[in-house]
């Protein structure tokens, strides 16, 4: 019988016998390619950025080549192209031809005097685009639709690998609504109506799109109605006889908030029509409010400053207003 040492023996020389027979799968060779730089990158609407046609020799020699290169138009437009490193710093050209209708761009290079292989790996072209202002959302094509090189002994390399790249356009909102036209009706000073309607108005507007508009009223928070022409309103009826503070917020779908400072808006007693901003007293501050209306016409509703109702702001409110100075109602 053999021993354990015979039988490993054997064992042995049998695998070895098997490793002999097997032959290892060869390492693939690297191909030349040409690729896209970066492969992907984001820009917003209206921004510029830059790619470049990078070139993979594989240890080639390469004297020449073109390329015509792809991209959506109704989305970018080209701005220049310039030569990159691979053909060395003298170099004949012809192009490039930049079509901003079809999307296109071709160009020619050719390497002035002989080529020593091989030639490094470098940058065929470089080209810079700008993203159009109304570009929507999404990602676009940029790709090598023909691309050739010659060697050294000027014939054409074969087997290059094409690798293309995409630009995503993406909108970065960081500004926040902007806000103008706060007008509410009737005009402040107001008379109170327990019939009346009392509207808020504001326009709000933003650079992509406005998710809500609140208005915040003596401390309670409501959201604002939106119409034609970004504006925003709200409406209160019968409010009540005082001073009312209020405030706008507004926020757009990309979170970013913008508020408007608070304001004062008065409601008078239609028995004290003369106390004009319904602080209780008939003082310098009504009188002021009276001057800054002087001769208007008015209108029904009429404003709390055309004291008598008689569609003029003048010589008779002016009386009315002097005959109650300094009363105290509060």
């Amino acid at each position: 019988m053999w021993g354990i040492r015979s039988k490993l023996a054997v064992a042995v020389l049998l695998l070895s016998m098997i490793l002999c027979t097997v032959s290892l799968p060869a390492l693939a060779d690297p191909e030349p390619g040409a690729s896209v730089s970066p492969a992907a990158q984001t820009v917003g609407p209206g921004e510029s950025f830059t790619i470049e046609i990078f070139v993979n020799t594989d240890n080639n020699g390469v004297s020449g080549g073109q390329f015509i290169i792809g991209f959506d138009a109704s989305a970018m437009q080209v701005d220049s192209v310039a030569a990159g490193d691979l053909f060395g710093t003298v170099f004949n050209t012809i192009g490039p031809f930049i079509d901003n209708v079809n999307g296109t761009v071709e160009m020619a290079l050719g390497r002035i005097g002989m080529t020593t292989p091989p030639t490094p790996d470098g940058t065929f072209a470089t080209i810079t685009l700008t993203v159009t202002a109304d570009a929507p959302e999404g990602t676009y094509a940029l790709d090598i639709t023909n691309l050739q090189l010659s060697d050294e002994n000027f014939a054409t390399i074969l087997g290059i690998v094409i690798n293309n790249g995409t630009v995503t356009v993406t909108i970065q909102d960081d500004l926040p609504p902007t806000y103008s036209n706060i007008i509410v009706w009737p005009l402040s000073p107001a008379r109170h109506d327990p019939d009346q309607n009392y509207t808020f108005n504001i326009t709000v507007q933003d650079n992509v799109a406005i998710d809500t508009v609140l208005l915040e009223f003596d401390g309670a928070n409501y959201t604002a109605y939106a119409y034609p022409d970004s504006v925003f309103s709200y409406q209160f009826t019968g409010l009540a006889v005082g001073q009312h503070t209020y405030k706008w917020y507004m926020n757009d779908t990309s979170d970013n908030w913008n508020s408007t400072p608070s304001h004062s808006y008065f409601v008078t007693s239609s028995e004290t029509p003369w106390d004009l901003n319904a602080d209780g007293t008939v003082n310098f501050i009504d009188l002021t409010i009276l001057s800054a209306h002087w001769l208007e016409t008015t209108t029904p509703p009429y404003p709390a400053y055309d004291i008598n109702a008689d569609g003029i702001v003048n010589f008779i409110d002016l009386t009315i207003l002097s005959a109650h100075w300094l009363e105290v109602y509060w």
